[in-house]
């Protein structure tokens, strides 16, 4: 009799994941009111891994419709099953009346795990664990140029100068009074 020393590589790898890409930006007035984002998985994918996302605020706070962020909060777990390569994280975006310039938010990859217990932390890999979503302001703002004008006496015309920011695809209109 003979004997054979057998050596078995384990092939179910968990890869890598991360956003792809780490940097996302949509309109406020989007038609479709969301933001899809993409997480891939390379490097293996052997086995199930489980994954929980998070928002986080950044700038896109306030707005004008009560609920606190300009995006609706989400957190959540991605299931990457034997062979999976891809999932993707939908967040609605909010559009509200208030010109506030652009704003950004995060959402953060966290504890990638199998069924046995927790992953290595290279398994969700800096950079690429978190994305930055920039949501594109879509109102105009009126600002002047400077905080104080002056003139001369008797001179029939003052030129004070109004800056547009924000959205300048549409026409707009500014109110004003000469006292």
């Amino acid at each position: 009799t003979a004997t054979a020393l057998i050596t078995i590589t384990d092939v179910d790898l968990p890869g890598v994941i991360k956003f792809t890409p780490d940097k996302y930006s949509v309109s406020e007035g989007v038609a479709s009111g969301q933001v899809t984002l993409t997480v891939k998985r390379t490097g293996g994918t052997g086995g199930g891994v489980l994954v929980d996302y998070l928002t986080h605020n950044g700038t896109a706070v306030g707005g004008d419709g009560g609920a606190g962020t300009d995006f609706v909060e989400r957190s959540g777990t991605l299931t990457f099953l034997f062979g999976n390569t891809s999932a993707t994280i939908t967040i609605p975006i909010r559009q509200d009346t208030l010109a506030e310039g652009n704003e950004t938010f995060t959402v953060e990859l966290l504890r990638a795990r199998t069924a046995n217990g927790d992953l290595p932390a290279a398994v969700l890999p800096t950079p690429g664990r978190i994305a930055t979503v920039t949501i594109v302001d879509d109102e105009s703002a009126f600002q002047f140029s400077a905080p104080t004008f002056s003139g001369k006496e008797g001179t029939a015309n003052a030129i004070i100068t109004v800056l547009r920011t924000g959205t300048l695809t549409s026409p707009a209109t500014v109110t004003y009074n000469a006292a």
